[in-house]
Protein backbone atom coordinates (compact mmCIF):
# COMPACT_ATOMS: atom_id res chain seq x y z
CA UNK A 1 0.00 0.00 0.00
CA UNK A 2 1.76 3.27 -0.88
CA UNK A 3 1.86 6.11 1.35
CA UNK A 4 -0.77 8.22 -0.39
CA UNK A 5 -2.93 5.20 -0.31
CA UNK A 6 -2.50 4.77 3.56
CA UNK A 7 -2.94 9.02 4.24
CA UNK A 8 -6.51 8.34 2.08
CA UNK A 9 -7.39 5.35 4.44
CA UNK A 10 -5.90 6.87 7.35
CA UNK A 11 -8.37 10.36 6.55
CA UNK A 12 -11.51 8.36 6.02
CA UNK A 13 -11.29 6.07 9.04
CA UNK A 14 -10.77 9.68 11.77
CA UNK A 15 -13.71 11.42 9.68
CA UNK A 16 -15.58 8.20 10.17
CA UNK A 17 -14.64 7.98 14.33
CA UNK A 18 -14.99 11.54 14.51
CA UNK A 19 -18.55 11.21 13.66
CA UNK A 20 -19.52 7.94 15.93
CA UNK A 21 -17.88 10.51 18.49
CA UNK A 22 -20.15 12.73 17.83
CA UNK A 23 -23.28 10.89 17.57
CA UNK A 24 -22.81 8.89 21.05
CA UNK A 25 -21.50 12.27 22.75
CA UNK A 26 -24.37 13.34 25.39
CA UNK A 27 -25.54 16.13 25.26
CA UNK A 28 -28.75 17.43 26.92
CA UNK A 29 -32.25 16.17 25.19
CA UNK A 30 -33.23 19.55 23.46
CA UNK A 31 -29.74 19.43 21.52
CA UNK A 32 -30.20 15.26 20.85
CA UNK A 33 -33.92 15.90 19.10
CA UNK A 34 -31.56 18.17 17.01
CA UNK A 35 -28.25 17.09 15.94
CA UNK A 36 -28.09 15.14 12.41
CA UNK A 37 -26.72 12.00 11.84
CA UNK A 38 -23.41 12.75 11.60
CA UNK A 39 -22.50 8.96 10.71
CA UNK A 40 -24.61 9.08 7.98
CA UNK A 41 -23.71 12.65 6.38
CA UNK A 42 -19.78 11.51 6.52
CA UNK A 43 -21.31 8.07 5.12
CA UNK A 44 -23.21 9.89 2.07
CA UNK A 45 -19.99 12.17 1.41
CA UNK A 46 -17.71 8.94 1.23
CA UNK A 47 -19.99 7.88 -1.07
CA UNK A 48 -20.50 10.76 -3.31
CA UNK A 49 -17.06 11.18 -3.14
CA UNK A 50 -15.48 7.28 -3.51
CA UNK A 51 -18.62 5.27 -5.07
CA UNK A 52 -15.03 2.96 -6.14
CA UNK A 53 -14.04 2.27 -2.53
CA UNK A 54 -17.05 2.58 -0.04
CA UNK A 55 -20.71 0.53 -1.01
CA UNK A 56 -23.13 -1.02 0.56
CA UNK A 57 -20.51 -3.45 2.55
CA UNK A 58 -19.17 -0.60 4.36
CA UNK A 59 -22.69 1.11 5.29
CA UNK A 60 -23.71 -2.39 6.49
CA UNK A 61 -20.66 -2.42 9.22
CA UNK A 62 -21.19 1.02 9.76
CA UNK A 63 -24.34 0.54 10.72
CA UNK A 64 -23.96 -2.09 12.85
CA UNK A 65 -21.34 -0.27 14.72
CA UNK A 66 -23.40 2.97 15.30
CA UNK A 67 -26.10 0.50 16.41
CA UNK A 68 -23.84 -1.05 18.99
CA UNK A 69 -22.76 2.05 19.92
CA UNK A 70 -26.33 4.13 20.64
CA UNK A 71 -27.85 0.08 22.17
CA UNK A 72 -30.51 0.32 19.46
CA UNK A 73 -32.13 -3.12 17.96
CA UNK A 74 -28.87 -4.70 15.99
CA UNK A 75 -29.19 -3.80 12.48
CA UNK A 76 -32.00 -0.70 12.52
CA UNK A 77 -29.50 1.49 11.54
CA UNK A 78 -27.69 -0.76 9.44
CA UNK A 79 -31.07 -1.28 7.19
CA UNK A 80 -31.48 2.56 7.07
CA UNK A 81 -27.93 3.08 6.35
CA UNK A 82 -27.81 0.61 3.21
CA UNK A 83 -30.79 1.86 2.04
CA UNK A 84 -28.74 5.78 1.71
CA UNK A 85 -25.44 3.95 0.25
CA UNK A 86 -28.05 2.40 -2.30
CA UNK A 87 -29.91 5.78 -3.20
CA UNK A 88 -26.62 7.36 -2.90
CA UNK A 89 -24.97 5.07 -5.40
CA UNK A 90 -27.54 5.03 -7.71
CA UNK A 91 -27.52 9.12 -7.99
CA UNK A 92 -24.27 9.47 -7.51
CA UNK A 93 -23.52 10.70 -11.51
CA UNK A 94 -26.73 13.08 -10.82
CA UNK A 95 -25.42 14.28 -7.69
CA UNK A 96 -22.30 15.46 -8.93
CA UNK A 97 -23.68 18.06 -11.49
CA UNK A 98 -26.14 19.67 -9.47
CA UNK A 99 -26.36 22.79 -7.73
CA UNK A 100 -25.33 22.60 -3.74
CA UNK A 101 -28.97 23.28 -2.91
CA UNK A 102 -30.31 20.78 -4.72
CA UNK A 103 -27.84 18.55 -3.76
CA UNK A 104 -28.77 19.20 -0.01
CA UNK A 105 -32.62 18.39 -0.85
CA UNK A 106 -31.60 15.51 -2.50
CA UNK A 107 -29.63 14.69 0.75
CA UNK A 108 -32.57 15.59 2.92
CA UNK A 109 -34.72 13.14 0.85
CA UNK A 110 -32.17 10.38 1.86
CA UNK A 111 -31.95 11.53 4.81
CA UNK A 112 -35.80 11.12 5.55
CA UNK A 113 -36.11 7.44 3.93
CA UNK A 114 -33.21 6.66 6.79
CA UNK A 115 -35.43 8.16 9.61
CA UNK A 116 -38.61 6.83 8.36
CA UNK A 117 -36.81 3.24 7.88
CA UNK A 118 -35.49 3.70 12.02
CA UNK A 119 -39.17 4.82 12.90
CA UNK A 120 -40.74 1.85 11.04
CA UNK A 121 -38.34 -0.51 13.45
CA UNK A 122 -38.59 1.48 16.43
CA UNK A 123 -42.91 0.66 15.72
CA UNK A 124 -41.99 -2.70 15.45
CA UNK A 125 -40.43 -2.91 18.44
CA UNK A 126 -42.61 -0.43 20.86
CA UNK A 127 -45.60 0.64 19.62
CA UNK A 128 -45.06 4.25 20.69
CA UNK A 129 -46.16 7.73 18.86
CA UNK A 130 -43.38 9.77 17.77
CA UNK A 131 -43.74 13.87 17.60
CA UNK A 132 -42.61 16.03 14.79
CA UNK A 133 -39.07 16.51 16.64
CA UNK A 134 -38.22 13.00 15.52
CA UNK A 135 -37.90 14.05 11.82
CA UNK A 136 -35.80 16.97 13.50
CA UNK A 137 -32.36 15.11 12.23
CA UNK A 138 -33.34 14.82 8.56
CA UNK A 139 -33.53 18.34 8.59
CA UNK A 140 -30.86 19.97 10.47
CA UNK A 141 -28.54 17.12 8.30
CA UNK A 142 -29.61 18.49 5.61
CA UNK A 143 -29.01 21.85 6.55
CA UNK A 144 -25.46 20.68 7.84
CA UNK A 145 -24.69 18.78 4.82
CA UNK A 146 -23.27 22.08 2.65
CA UNK A 147 -20.86 22.43 5.86
CA UNK A 148 -20.25 18.52 5.86
CA UNK A 149 -19.27 18.94 2.17
CA UNK A 150 -16.89 22.31 2.35
CA UNK A 151 -14.87 21.07 5.62
CA UNK A 152 -14.33 17.02 3.99
CA UNK A 153 -13.66 18.48 0.39
CA UNK A 154 -10.56 20.69 2.05
CA UNK A 155 -9.64 18.29 4.38
CA UNK A 156 -9.18 15.57 1.87
CA UNK A 157 -7.38 18.17 -0.23
CA UNK A 158 -5.37 19.08 2.05
CA UNK A 159 -4.86 14.99 3.08
CA UNK A 160 -3.77 14.46 -1.14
Amino acid sequence: MSLTKRYNYIFYMSTLGLALILKILPSPPSIQNLAPDWVLLVLIYWLLSEPHKIGIFNAFFIGLLVDVLTGRLLGQYSLGYIFAAYLCLKLHNRLQNVRLAQQGFIIFLILIISQSILLWTETIQHARLHDLNFWLPALTGALCWPLVKYLLNHSQRWFN
